[in-house]
């Protein structure tokens, strides 16, 4: 008897919870963003010559939809990608090109949205980045020095978020946002004959500038 009340309460408790959550309205938002990307980087030498990888400074774009759990809580995925130039810098080579990559991340965002009384809403977010470097082109300063492919591994790390949406009417919104996504891939430089010349740790870092327009529904 005393089981089948416990049970009966939480069954109340759970309907009671559910059915504000049902009834609210525009619980998704769906934003568009354009970034600018700043590298916080470091490498490895490659081999002994002293020489490191300068990641470059660069734009990019993302897609994202966030899920409000309650009016201060949210869930935010989201899919980035930015081209990355990379050249090498100090020791015996520097200056050279050492080609292009193109990282995707996924990110995955627990928000809490404060509450506001006027048209600005800010937030924080923290959640984990699975970014992927691919679609590795070539230089012509690699291939002058027997280098035939870059390969790099995927990295997965925790993320920090500060961002705002400004309400302009109509569901629709102005979204500025601030990332630092932790990235560490290890790079391969692979040789003609098949081996490797060095595999070396590369700390890309990106910090994440970002402006975009969202919609509520």
């Amino acid at each position: 008897m005393k089981s089948a009340t416990i049970v009966a309460l939480v069954a109340a408790a759970t309907v009671t919870l559910a059915v504000p959550a049902a009834a609210e309205e525009n619980r998704w938002i769906g934003r568009v963003r354009g970034l600018g990307v700043v590298p916080d980087y470091n490498s490895d030498e490659i081999g002994a010559t002293g020489t490191r990888i300068k990641v470059g400074s660069t734009f990019g774009g993302e897609l994202s939809v966030t899920y409000l759990l309650n009016p201060h809580w949210g869930l935010e995925l989201s899919a980035a990608a930015m081209p990355l130039r990379l050249t090498t810098v100090g020791g015996e080579f520097p200056g050279l090109d050492a080609g292009k990559v193109d990282l995707v991340c996924g990110l995955l965002s627990l928000e809490y949205h404060f509450e506001t009384t006027g048209r600005i809403k800010p937030y924080l977010g923290v959640g984990m980045a699975l970014a992927r470097p691919v679609g590795y082109a070539l230089s012509a300063d690699m291939q002058a020095s027997s280098i035939t492919d870059l390969t790099f591994t995927s990295s997965l790390r925790m993320h920090t978020q500060l961002g705002a949406d400004l309400q302009i009417g109509d569901g629709w919104r102005l979204n500025l946002d601030l990332r630092y996504v932790p990235v560490t891939t290890r790079v391969d430089f692979r040789l003609a004959g098949g081996g490797s010349l060095d595999t070396i740790a590369l700390d890309v870092n990106p910090i994440i500038a970002a402006i975009g327009i969202g919609r509520s529904f």
